[in-house]
């Protein structure tokens, strides 16, 4: 039976073991990295307050194609909002397709309280992909546009289509 050392670090660090956690996440990035996991490192990283760890671990992320998109969240969580837009600048011009950069740079906009560049960007993840996250973007940047009439109406027709559903 193979060990799962994934598994066995979120025990660890949900029990408060933060060393033996990391070791057990070092372990299962080795064998099988995964956006979780990463999100875990750093985590654990954020909350022993080891920054210059968890902004390498956030570079060492955004270099790589497959997981560019976690090294700009991780930055966005970590209200890094100046790396995290610098980080979206620098990605590739196949990756700014992605749902995941038009929702990224509308939350960091959110955040900043950008309501127009909030919106230049929610609405074409809600146009490409009518999901909760996009929704909630969308929504979100209209609200803070004040158009609230076209926010009710989202939120209408999105409570009306989980009931069909439902």
């Amino acid at each position: 039976m193979r060990q799962n050392f994934g598994d066995e670090a979120k025990k660890a660090f949900e029990g408060g073991r933060l060393a033996q956690a990391e070791q057990l996440l070092l372990k299962a990035l080795a064998i099988h990295p995964t956006e979780p996991l990463y999100n875990l490192l750093a985590r654990l990283l954020w909350l022993e307050n080891r920054q210059s760890e968890f902004e390498k671990l956030c570079n060492s992320l955004l270099t790589d194609p497959v997981f560019c998109f976690c090294g700009v969240e991780l930055l966005r969580q970590a209200e890094q909002y100046d790396q995290a837009l610098n980080a979206l600048a620098a990605l590739p011009t196949d990756h700014r397709q992605n749902i995941r950069f038009f929702l990224n740079a509308a939350w960091i906009y959110i955040q900043l309280g950008d309501g127009q560049r909030a919106h230049q960007c929610a609405l074409p993840a809600f146009e490409a992909q009518n999901s909760e996250a996009s929704a909630d973007a969308y929504v979100s940047s209209l609200i803070m546009m004040g158009d609230f009439e076209k926010a009710e109406q989202i939120l209408a027709a999105l409570m009306a289509d989980e009931a069909h559903q439902g």
